[in-house]
């Protein structure tokens, strides 16, 4: 073994000696990451989120179905207009399509259940859709406006225990907001010649 080859093993055994003793002062001085936050199981504000999964009220950290909730802030951080909007693979494992004859019929998929023929509107669907517990039966309308929506609750997997027909692949729960029982409104404009009100009038005595 000629004298080159000496130097050269000590010198690679040091430069490996030098990396295993400062991996863990590295290690020590990285700052911990913070945990991502679990939007299915808590609010933006830390609370629990309540849902009807059930057909009742139950805290959404123990409601025995896997679900995800698209609550009202988030939909409008994430500028969320119409069912046509959450196919921007922000919830897992649903997908949104628009027929291109007809964009105002929708193809609503969870876990890749779609129906046998996908191409034509009057079928049933795989995915039950529900406003405020009423079924709607066909795709066409599906892509109209969401409007003063509280939240948006996402059921993965077959429903049909509670909901009935139609929910093999889930189902998904449209929950109007709540008369407040204050007087006040909005109006907004997306940057269309569509101009949004609402009004919200005081609760009858």
């Amino acid at each position: 073994m000629s004298l080159r080859t000496n130097r050269r093993a000590v010198f690679l055994a040091g430069a490996a000696a030098v990396c295993i003793m400062a991996a863990p002062a590295i290690a020590q001085d990285m700052p911990a990451k913070a945990a991502a936050p679990d939007l299915d199981q808590k609010g933006e504000g830390g609370g629990d989120i309540v849902v009807t999964a059930t057909k009742r009220e139950t805290s959404l950290q123990k409601t025995p179905i896997a679900t995800s909730v698209v609550s009202d802030a988030m939909m409008k951080d994430r500028h969320v207009q119409s069912l046509y909007d959450l196919a921007d693979g922000g919830v897992p494992s649903l997908r949104v399509a628009a027929f291109e004859a007809r964009q105002s019929a929708l193809t609503v998929r969870i876990r890749g259940i779609v129906p046998l023929d996908a191409n034509q509107p009057a079928r049933e669907q795989g995915v039950g859709i529900y406003v405020n517990g009423v079924y709607l039966g066909r795709q066409h309308g599906l892509n109209a406006a969401l409007f003063d929506l509280e939240r948006v609750e996402v059921l993965k997997g077959p429903q049909g225990t509670l909901f009935g027909r139609n929910t093999e692949g889930g189902a998904l729960s449209l929950v109007s907001r709540a008369p407040s029982g204050e007087f006040g409104g909005w109006v907004a404009g997306h940057r269309q010649l569509r101009v949004v009100q609402q009004r919200n009038p005081p609760r009858p005595a």
